[in-house]
Protein backbone atom coordinates (compact mmCIF):
# COMPACT_ATOMS: atom_id res chain seq x y z
CA UNK A 1 0.00 0.00 0.00
CA UNK A 2 2.89 2.39 0.63
CA UNK A 3 3.73 2.28 -3.07
CA UNK A 4 0.37 3.99 -3.73
CA UNK A 5 1.30 7.01 -1.62
CA UNK A 6 1.82 10.35 -3.28
CA UNK A 7 4.92 11.74 -1.54
CA UNK A 8 3.79 15.30 -2.25
CA UNK A 9 1.05 14.76 0.36
CA UNK A 10 3.76 14.68 3.02
CA UNK A 11 4.80 17.89 4.74
CA UNK A 12 8.35 19.00 3.88
CA UNK A 13 9.81 17.64 7.13
CA UNK A 14 8.38 14.20 6.46
CA UNK A 15 9.58 14.27 2.86
CA UNK A 16 13.12 14.77 4.16
CA UNK A 17 12.72 11.98 6.69
CA UNK A 18 11.27 9.66 4.04
CA UNK A 19 14.34 10.20 1.88
CA UNK A 20 16.47 8.87 4.75
CA UNK A 21 14.37 6.02 6.15
CA UNK A 22 11.77 5.28 3.48
CA UNK A 23 8.03 5.91 3.35
CA UNK A 24 7.03 2.85 5.35
CA UNK A 25 9.11 3.80 8.39
CA UNK A 26 8.12 7.45 8.02
CA UNK A 27 4.50 6.36 8.36
CA UNK A 28 5.41 4.47 11.54
CA UNK A 29 6.94 7.67 12.86
CA UNK A 30 3.76 9.64 12.01
CA UNK A 31 1.50 7.05 13.64
CA UNK A 32 3.54 7.09 16.82
CA UNK A 33 4.60 10.74 17.16
CA UNK A 34 2.33 12.67 14.76
CA UNK A 35 1.35 16.07 16.11
CA UNK A 36 4.16 16.20 18.66
CA UNK A 37 7.78 17.23 18.81
CA UNK A 38 10.49 14.63 19.36
CA UNK A 39 14.08 14.90 20.49
CA UNK A 40 16.32 12.86 18.20
CA UNK A 41 19.60 12.00 19.95
CA UNK A 42 22.94 12.07 18.15
CA UNK A 43 23.70 8.58 19.40
CA UNK A 44 21.14 5.89 20.09
CA UNK A 45 21.22 4.11 23.38
CA UNK A 46 20.00 0.55 23.82
CA UNK A 47 16.27 0.51 24.51
CA UNK A 48 15.57 3.96 23.03
CA UNK A 49 11.94 4.39 21.98
CA UNK A 50 12.92 5.12 18.37
CA UNK A 51 14.31 1.58 18.07
CA UNK A 52 10.99 0.13 19.17
CA UNK A 53 9.09 2.34 16.70
CA UNK A 54 11.38 2.14 13.65
CA UNK A 55 13.81 -0.70 14.16
CA UNK A 56 17.55 -0.30 14.67
CA UNK A 57 18.48 0.52 11.04
CA UNK A 58 16.02 3.36 10.50
CA UNK A 59 16.46 4.68 14.04
CA UNK A 60 20.22 4.87 13.45
CA UNK A 61 19.75 6.63 10.08
CA UNK A 62 17.39 9.22 11.53
CA UNK A 63 19.79 9.92 14.40
CA UNK A 64 22.73 10.33 12.02
CA UNK A 65 20.82 12.82 9.85
CA UNK A 66 18.68 14.73 12.38
CA UNK A 67 20.21 13.94 15.76
CA UNK A 68 21.29 16.57 18.25
CA UNK A 69 18.91 19.34 17.20
CA UNK A 70 16.60 20.82 19.77
CA UNK A 71 13.39 18.97 18.83
CA UNK A 72 11.81 17.93 15.53
CA UNK A 73 8.12 18.51 14.91
CA UNK A 74 6.48 15.40 13.50
CA UNK A 75 3.38 16.58 11.63
CA UNK A 76 0.12 14.65 11.80
CA UNK A 77 0.07 14.55 8.01
CA UNK A 78 -3.70 14.68 7.76
CA UNK A 79 -3.75 14.75 3.94
CA UNK A 80 -1.67 11.59 3.90
CA UNK A 81 -3.83 9.95 6.56
CA UNK A 82 -6.97 10.68 4.51
CA UNK A 83 -5.32 9.38 1.34
CA UNK A 84 -4.35 6.13 3.09
CA UNK A 85 -7.87 5.77 4.47
CA UNK A 86 -9.32 6.31 1.01
CA UNK A 87 -7.01 3.66 -0.46
CA UNK A 88 -8.21 1.23 2.23
CA UNK A 89 -11.83 2.14 1.42
CA UNK A 90 -11.24 1.42 -2.28
CA UNK A 91 -9.77 -1.96 -1.41
CA UNK A 92 -12.53 -2.80 1.07
CA UNK A 93 -15.23 -1.83 -1.42
CA UNK A 94 -14.05 -4.67 -3.65
CA UNK A 95 -15.31 -7.20 -1.08
CA UNK A 96 -17.75 -5.29 1.17
CA UNK A 97 -21.01 -3.48 0.56
CA UNK A 98 -21.11 0.30 0.68
CA UNK A 99 -23.00 0.27 3.98
CA UNK A 100 -20.47 -2.10 5.60
CA UNK A 101 -17.58 0.06 4.43
CA UNK A 102 -19.34 3.15 5.80
CA UNK A 103 -19.81 1.51 9.20
CA UNK A 104 -16.23 0.26 9.29
CA UNK A 105 -14.82 3.77 8.81
CA UNK A 106 -17.50 5.70 10.69
CA UNK A 107 -18.62 7.50 7.54
CA UNK A 108 -21.92 7.85 5.74
CA UNK A 109 -22.75 5.93 2.58
CA UNK A 110 -22.81 9.27 0.76
CA UNK A 111 -19.24 9.99 1.88
CA UNK A 112 -18.16 6.54 0.66
CA UNK A 113 -19.84 7.24 -2.68
CA UNK A 114 -17.97 10.55 -3.01
CA UNK A 115 -14.65 8.88 -2.22
CA UNK A 116 -15.32 6.14 -4.76
CA UNK A 117 -16.40 8.68 -7.38
CA UNK A 118 -13.34 10.91 -6.83
CA UNK A 119 -11.03 7.96 -7.29
CA UNK A 120 -12.78 6.81 -10.48
CA UNK A 121 -12.54 10.33 -11.88
CA UNK A 122 -9.44 11.98 -10.36
CA UNK A 123 -9.25 15.72 -10.77
CA UNK A 124 -6.52 16.88 -13.09
CA UNK A 125 -5.02 20.16 -12.01
CA UNK A 126 -3.28 21.86 -14.87
CA UNK A 127 -0.52 24.25 -14.05
CA UNK A 128 -0.65 27.47 -16.05
CA UNK A 129 2.28 28.28 -18.29
CA UNK A 130 4.84 30.59 -16.71
CA UNK A 131 5.79 32.36 -19.92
Amino acid sequence: MTSDINISLLPKTLQEIAQEIGISDTLKLVRHYGGTSVYIPRKLKVGHELIAVLGIDSATKICEKFGGYDRIEIPKAQMLTLELRNIEILNDKKVLSRSKVARKYGLTERQISKILHRNKHPQVIEQPALF
